[in-house]
């Protein structure tokens, strides 16, 4: 009976750990871009799947990819401006 109870005393305070930590981890905010990192740009993109739409005006000059959207690379769509 006492190992029972300290099976459960365990297995809660196992629980509360693992969901303060977790609470923890989405309250922290991300940490802010370095502004010499970032670059103005004016590019469009499109889903290829559900044809989704979105225009980036700023991005990471560390960032190479396209965005993606429904698991898949966005297509460049040219935009008069």
């Amino acid at each position: 009976m006492f190992f029972k109870i300290l099976i459960a005393i365990a297995i809660g305070y196992l629980i509360w750990r693992v969901s303060t930590e977790v609470i923890r981890m989405l309250a922290t905010a991300p940490p802010e871009p370095d502004p010499l990192d970032v670059i103005d740009t004016y590019e469009h993109f499109r889903c290829s799947v559900c044809g989704t739409e979105v225009t980036m005006t700023i991005r990471s000059s560390t960032e190479e990819a396209h965005p993606r959207h429904c698991r898949e690379e966005m297509t460049l769509v040219w935009r008069p401006v």
